[in-house]
């Protein structure tokens, strides 16, 4: 059922996530007096989360060494993906200060452990830049991602044009120990909660999703269809691959293009299904200007150069640190502006038009 969205691109980034776990500790290995020069200069490691979601391995992961090679060729980069496993990731990170880098930049499976992971590279004159997920209470030297309550705002605001009185919406939130989902909650009911306190719309189901997963998302949208007679009018999934799941459950009941749905990332199999019609939008954000911008501090930090005046756009406080932040714009995806996704660079015509009937949108 997952698979009808989806289609080959999950065991794709299954499959690079498999590459990119052993290349992340063949990388820094100096065998030629250039890689052995670029050694000496401390190479970069880049820790993804998991592979659940279309973007780890098929938009960070490549557009950042792609950045890399871009802003600091003679500089090794690691890249290892944890698939969801906290522990992994800690092995992984302490096995690149093992090797050698001195840049960590960590997207966290679980963001209240990898403050270990932070605390123990710092400690071992190692910097790391906070990539896409905050890392609360952590030492962090940067941060680069998202608004995330703005991206919530962005989301709500579709909704807010869309929603008709008396309509119950669903809202999947995603892991409960992403520290991003509250933030993302918080700019939503922004948006929102004046029309729930007023009685204008009604939310449903309100659920967490461990680990991002699609098909759990499917399981909590068949419980809450179920529970309530099919009566939605809306759901709002946090990210795209959750959506999928949410559409599986739809499609089962016959309602899959009846009930809208959105996402959020701005995948390449979300805007198809936009196409097709089974989703409404999907909040797009630059993840290859965010890949970028990491990659090209990276090699600031790595060189031992400071970023240069305008780098960054805002400051970011985690609890116990406020350091500098870059934040990527974000904006709301339809049918009626898939364009700008591809003039941005971040996905090509022939991607999201493959399989596509022509006349859809770009196609």
């Amino acid at each position: 059922m997952v698979r009808e969205l989806v289609g080959n691109a999950v065991d794709r980034a299954r499959a690079a996530a498999c590459l990119a776990f052993v290349f992340a500790f063949t990388a820094g290995v100096a065998e030629t007096p250039r890689e052995a020069a670029a050694q000496s200069q401390g190479g970069v490691a880049f820790l993804l989360p998991a592979t659940n979601a279309y973007r780890w391995e098929n938009q960070d992961h490549p557009d950042f060494v792609a950045a890399m090679k871009k802003y600091a060729p003679d500089i090794p980069v690691q890249v290892a993906n944890a698939l969801e496993d906290a522990s992994k990731q800690q092995a992984q990170a302490e096995a690149a200060i093992t090797n050698g880098v001195k840049v960590l930049v960590l997207s966290p499976v679980d963001a209240r452990a990898a403050a270990k992971i932070v605390t123990n590279a710092r400690a071992q004159g190692v910097a790391v830049i906070g990539y896409t997920r905050p890392l609360p209470d952590a030492p962090i030297n940067y941060y680069v991602g998202g608004n995330v309550v703005a991206l919530g705002e962005t989301l709500a605001r579709y909704w807010q044009q869309h929603l008709k009185p008396g309509d119950n919406i669903v809202i999947i939130k995603g892991d409960p120990g992403d520290d991003n989902v509250p933030l993302y909650y918080q700019g939503i009911m922004n948006v929102l909660k004046p029309m729930v306190d007023a009685g204008k719309i009604h939310i449903v189901g309100d659920v967490f999703t461990p680990h991002w997963d699609a098909a759990a998302a499917e399981r909590e949208m068949d419980q809450i269809l179920s529970r309530t007679n099919n009566n939605i009018q809306g759901v709002i999934s946090l990210n795209d691959g959750m959506a999928v799941g949410v559409l599986a459950a739809l499609r089962q009941q016959g309602l899959a293009g009846k009930v809208p749905v959105s996402g959020g990332d701005a995948s390449i199999p979300a805007l198809q299904a936009i196409l097709k019609g089974d989703m409404v939008m999907s909040v797009y954000f630059s993840i290859g200007d965010m890949a970028d911008h990491a990659a090209h501090l990276a090699a600031y930090v790595a060189k031992g150069k400071p970023p240069p005046a305008g780098f960054f756009n805002s400051t970011f406080n985690n609890g116990l640190v406020t350091v500098p932040f870059y934040y990527v714009r974000n904006e709301a995806i339809t049918k009626d502006n898939i364009d700008d996704v591809v003039k941005d660079g971040a996905a090509t015509k022939t991607q999201i038009c493959t399989g596509m009937p022509h006349g859809k949108g770009p196609c």
